[in-house]
């Protein structure tokens, strides 16, 4: 079996983190399909909502039942987020240059590299570099990233902003997640 993405990134630090935050952090081949409810919310500017849309997040704002699902592959883990009919699939690997201490996403053209923190029995991702088709983007053009998931009443919780500058909020979603029965 594969060293699970997180527990490479993290080392002992992963034993520290609520047992839900573990447990979705294991992937599995076959996955283990999570499922919740999320309120969506998409930012004022057209572009921000239209941008939003393209990569696969709902069209509108609301509350969606969600489904998530991450399994490994040969460099990382595919982690498939299903809002609805709307599908928004990224893969996660280890930093630039196979660097442990940071974790990457990648969606389309756009790579994002983030510095995970631990603090009260959440993780915290801080954006560390955004880079589009390969070329860094400078500090004054990059979205941010702000995520944060933990644990409540055995439940898995999460809460991402992205924001870009001059279009502001491109999307915000938060909710919660329980493994499905049926799954895995």
């Amino acid at each position: 079996m594969v060293e699970p993405l997180y527990r490479r990134i993290l080392r002992d630090r992963f034993d520290t983190l609520p047992q839900a935050v573990r447990d979705l952090h294991t992937t599995q081949n076959p996955p283990v399909i999570y499922s919740g409810m999320c309120d969506v919310e998409l930012g004022a500017q057209p572009l921000a909502g239209l941008a939003a849309q393209l990569a696969g997040f709902p069209p509108r704002p609301g509350q969606y039942p969600i489904t998530f699902s991450g399994r490994p592959d040969e460099t990382g883990e595919v982690w498939t987020r299903q809002f609805g009919d709307a599908r928004f699939q990224t893969h996660l690997n280890a930093g630039p240059d196979n660097d442990v201490s940071t974790i990457q996403e990648r969606f389309g053209a756009l790579r994002a590299v983030f510095a995970l923190s631990i603090s009260g029995g959440s993780v915290t991702w801080n954006t560390v570099a955004v880079y589009l088709f390969g070329i860094p983007l400078p500090r004054f053009v990059r979205p941010t990233f702000d995520a944060r998931e933990w644990e409540d009443n055995g439940a898995y919780m999460f809460d991402v902003d992205l924001r870009a500058p001059v279009l502001g909020r491109m999307i915000r979603y938060r909710g919660r997640l329980t493994p499905d029965r049926n799954s895995g």
